[in-house]
């Protein structure tokens, strides 16, 4: 009997150093991770920059992707199960890549979701006069209005060091290199 308890001993300590071991890398993979929040063009940056350093992942594209999410976008805890299994599938993500990765989206809440620390974001925005400019880019007025009031909401949530400000479109790589201090960002 007592050899039993033993055993049984042992074995639920071996499950719990393999869980604290898993639970140690998985924490050393999110280390690597950064975010970027930026409100347009996040696709056309995430496809167009590249670096040997850094991997930039448009997350929203990656989200919209996913089986389930147009009954899950009015849903919220259809959402909150749907940000389960991407925080799932980034973790494997990270595992499976050896080098620092860029969640690129433009939601900052998104970004948290996935477990990336407010010191690791960024917000990417233009200069009040850029963004007026950019008003021919959208569709309606109205997006542009939203745009308009998550850019200043996003301004008061973050440091003024996690704010990167560009005045033309070209701007984005030399102020994405900034942000992440990479010295060589070649754009494809």
């Amino acid at each position: 009997m007592e050899a039993f308890a033993a055993q049984a001993a042992g074995s639920a300590t071996g499950v719990a150093s393999l869980f604290l071991l898993s639970k140690m890398m998985l924490w050393f993979y999110r280390r690597r991770i950064s975010g970027l929040v930026l409100l347009k063009g996040k696709s056309t940056i995430c496809k167009n920059i590249s670096s040997e350093k850094l991997l930039f992942i448009d997350i929203d594209e990656y989200l919209e992707k996913k089986d389930g999410y147009e009954e899950a976008k009015d849903n919220k805890s259809k959402m909150m199960l749907l940000y389960t299994q991407l925080r799932s599938d980034v973790d494997k993500m990270i595992r499976a890549y050896g080098k620092p990765v860029v969640f690129v989206s433009r939601h900052r809440e998104l970004l948290k979701v996935l477990g990336i620390k407010k010191e690791k974001m960024y917000f990417v925005c233009a200069s009040r006069d850029a963004h007026k400019k950019s008003e021919l880019l959208y569709d309606n007025a109205e997006e542009f209005a939203q745009d308009e009031a998550e850019r200043l909401r996003l301004l008061r949530e973050f440091k003024d060091k996690q704010v990167k400000v560009f005045n033309e479109l070209t701007d984005i790589p030399k102020v994405v290199k900034e942000c992440f201090k990479v010295k060589e960002i070649k754009t494809l």
